[in-house]
């Protein structure tokens, strides 16, 4: 499979997922359900893809839904998306936030588990940061999402 992305937009990283479900479906051996899990950008991705890939279950961690921040980072791809009026469609989502994540604010999960439909989980990390640095918010995590996706794929 050939790589499309320049990987600086979201139409680009877009496509590629999309190229890379038609992929995997495509395969004898899949059933047709998709699991995706993102975190930050690769999350808005995966959600900005929910409806067109339609995608059985989704975890993200730390993803944005617009990148209009109130304290934007000075981030060399100046990448500007807002996907928050897509996310209505999207569902069978467990959210992950740190609490103090200093690039994506908690009110984008907030917003996120307002707007999904059930089945949805918000688990927010106290005193979690956006790279997830706490071994024990990793373990709870791998622990949680492992049990989302096997309730849902199985």
């Amino acid at each position: 499979m050939k790589i499309k992305s320049d990987g600086f937009n979201l139409a680009g990283r877009q496509q590629d997922l999309l190229d890379a479900i038609r992929l995997v479906r495509s395969q004898e051996t899949c059933n047709g359900n998709i699991g995706l899990f993102g975190s930050s950008m690769e999350g808005a991705v995966c959600l900005s893809v929910h409806d067109a890939a339609d995608v059985t279950v989704m975890v993200t961690f730390a993803a944005p839904l617009h990148s209009r921040f109130p304290h934007t980072v000075d981030h060399p791809l100046k990448l500007s998306f807002d996907i928050t009026n897509n996310v209505q469609g999207v569902h069978n989502i467990h959210i992950f936030h740190g609490e103090e994540d200093e690039i994506v604010p908690l009110s984008h999960a907030r917003m996120l588990h307002a707007q999904a439909s059930d089945p949805k989980k918000l688990t927010v990390q106290l005193g979690g940061d956006h790279r997830m640095s706490d071994t024990g918010h990793q373990n709870a995590f791998i622990r949680q999402s492992v049990k989302w996706f096997a309730k849902s794929l199985s």
